[in-house]
């Protein structure tokens, strides 16, 4: 069967066949019936013009940047990365690289030359996190472009030091406000699962019922999978495939939830089984924000809200990291400086500690 929907791959649809003798079985990048059949069909196109079919990259040492970068984007990108992250390298390569380096052999990107681009985009205005984050995409193409042997050493690629802005939350008086002004109903459990779980808006998208547990002593959520460019995809990260404990307020909300929506297969689903966008429900939550008189965030910045709550409630960094599924700690530091109650505390018990040694001194 040339195309099929794996089961264990939370139904992700695949193109599976064999071309001279070697088999070719890639995930399609558009995530239908009809998507992995064209996607097939490209694929078998490809090899019938390609002189070695499925043998060595078909390209020299002396190829040009933007013919190297389509290759990686085909046979690397969209096979080895999420859909998002694939549409991010994409932008980065159409916006950035490819007019700045397209024409050049790939051996002839050095490090004087991207310096030299970086320092071109400053002066356009460009943001320190933006050039960052291009870079990045450059130099893990440049790093494939070498295990592939075509470039013998990757260049120096330099990264500007960047200081992130404070991120926005809502303290827990703010977030019992925004949950008492809310009508109870879907978008109150969803806003009161994300602040009371910390996950990510794609992975709250993207659970089905069968991963609460809401029945036992001790109710949890598995979270295995989350939406991608409107589709289920893999988590984030490795460490994104967590279970997270519920608080009773969070298992009464969903019971009820579930009594109200009984046929439906998701949790947080549009009526017609549509799956939610940030962005094209960030008005409900804004004008929620709004009438409870505080700061109005997003529905990401729920996630930084669960995260400060339980910091300044003291709950230790390397317990919250695995809540929220970070890859490494140095993310999760990030809320650090954001509960200064906290590090008030600290402070004060070494100040409490030195009292007591003090008197004991003089006595």
């Amino acid at each position: 069967m040339p195309i099929y929907q794996r089961k264990d791959r939370h139904e992700s649809w695949y193109v599976d066949f064999r071309a001279d003798g070697r088999r070719i079985r890639r995930r399609s990048p558009i995530q239908t019936p009809e998507g992995a059949a064209e996607f097939e069909l490209s694929l078998r196109r490809q090899l019938e013009a390609a002189c070695e079919p499925c043998d060595i990259l078909p390209l020299a040492s002396s190829a040009t940047f933007a013919a190297f970068a389509e290759r990686w984007m085909t046979d690397y990108v969209a096979v080895a990365n999420r859909a998002s992250t694939a549409r991010e390298k994409r932008y980065a390569l159409n916006r950035r690289l490819l007019p700045a380096f397209g024409h050049l052999p790939l051996s002839h990107i050095t490090t004087n030359i991207i310096d030299a681009r970086v320092a071109e985009w400053m002066r356009e205005g460009l943001g320190v996190k933006r050039i960052n984050n291009v870079l990045t995409v450059l130099r893990r193409a440049l790093r494939c472009a070498e295990e592939w042997g075509l470039l013998d050493r990757v260049p120096l690629v330099r990264h500007h030091r960047y200081f992130p802005p404070v991120p926005r939350y809502l303290t827990r008086v703010e977030s019992d406000r925004l949950l008492q002004v809310m009508e109870p109903g879907f978008w109150r459990t969803l806003v009161l699962f994300m602040l009371r779980t910390g996950v990510r808006f794609g992975e709250a998208s993207a659970l089905r019922w069968e991963d609460l547990d809401l029945d036992s002593d001790q109710p949890f959520v598995a979270i295995r999978r989350a939406i991608s460019g409107g589709e289920v995809a893999d988590p984030k990260t490795a460490g994104s495939r967590r279970t997270i404990a519920l608080v009773p307020e969070l298992v009464i909300a969903l019971r009820v939830l579930h009594h109200q929506r009984p046929t439906t297969e998701w949790v947080f689903t549009a009526p017609s089984g549509r799956f939610y966008r940030p962005d094209n429900c960030a008005s409900v939550l804004k004008r929620a924000c709004r009438r409870a008189g505080v700061p109005v965030v997003t529905w990401h910045k729920l996630r930084h809200s669960c995260a400060t709550q339980l910091l300044a409630s003291g709950v230790p960094l390397a317990a919250i990291k695995e809540l929220l599924g970070h890859t490494s700690i140095e993310v999760t530091t990030m809320y650090a400086h954001v509960a200064p109650n906290l590090m008030w505390d600290y402070m004060h018990v070494l100040s409490s500690s030195n009292d007591t040694l003090r008197t004991r001194a003089c006595q």
